[in-house]
């Protein structure tokens, strides 16, 4: 059962407040199924440009148009429903009385984002891989992106993409011999996208070349991983 999570700067927690909407809605069909969903579009116009220019394509006075998302995964897209009415990724499940992040989810919304042009959404899913990854209190090694969710976000991401840049220094700063023997065989290895192996070639490079090395997954900058500075917006924390 997914649920959320009760650390503090984690995005995977429950907003305190609602956004609260009305006005009119659209259709939105997800993945070669077709799977609706009825969301209001002035809540997706607002925060995504995507749906921005979409919507003024298919919808007309006298004609209420659909948007069809055919390459989308349902549930990352549930997930963004999550996000734009409540503010918060509810990305957590129990497993084995452990909390566990549902990485795939992750992975593919972070692909979602590229499309949607929802920025906070984006800086919001790299906060919640970065948070997966490093344990709140000791600092300790939680989890590892695997071979599936580099490619996945390397394959659908730009090369200066944030997301990319993220699972890089998780693997320069924290990467070990044995896990990746434990992790990947050996096809796997081979099928790693060329841009992954060498941002990591070259990020090595940089540590073991640079005197008094600073992590810079440590959370000294809590917006390390995020866009908004660059295009001129607020942190999404500010809307939490």
């Amino acid at each position: 059962m997914y649920r959320i999570s009760k650390k503090s700067h984690d995005p995977r927690n429950a907003s305190k407040a609602a956004i609260h909407v009305g006005g009119e809605v659209i259709k939105i069909l997800v993945g070669p199924n077709e799977k609706a969903y009825t969301i209001h579009k002035d809540i997706l116009a607002t925060n995504s440009p995507f749906f921005e220019s979409a919507i003024k394509e298919v919808w007309t006075p006298k004609e209420r148009g659909t948007i069809p998302l055919p390459e989308d995964v349902r549930n990352a897209f549930e997930l963004y429903i999550e996000w734009i009415y409540q503010r918060r990724l509810p990305c957590l499940y129990e497993n084995d009385e452990k909390e566990t992040m549902d990485s795939s989810l992750i992975t593919h919304a972070i692909a979602m984002s590229e499309k949607l042009q929802d920025n906070k959404f984006r800086d919001a899913l790299n906060d919640a891989i970065l948070a997966a990854v490093m344990d709140e209190l000791s600092g300790a090694i939680r989890w590892l992106p695997g071979p599936q969710e580099i490619n996945h976000i390397f394959k659908w991401t730009p090369k200066l993409s944030k997301a990319r840049k993220l699972l890089v220094d998780i693997h320069v700063n924290h990467g070990q011999c044995a896990w990746l023997e434990k992790k990947f065989n050996e096809d796997e290895l081979a099928d790693l996208h060329q841009d992954f192996l060498t941002d990591l070639v070259e990020g090595v490079f940089e540590k073991y070349c640079t005197p008094y090395w600073r992590d810079p997954t440590n959370g000294s900058d809590p917006c390390q991983y995020h866009d908004h500075d660059r295009l001129g917006e607020p942190c999404y924390r500010t809307l939490i």
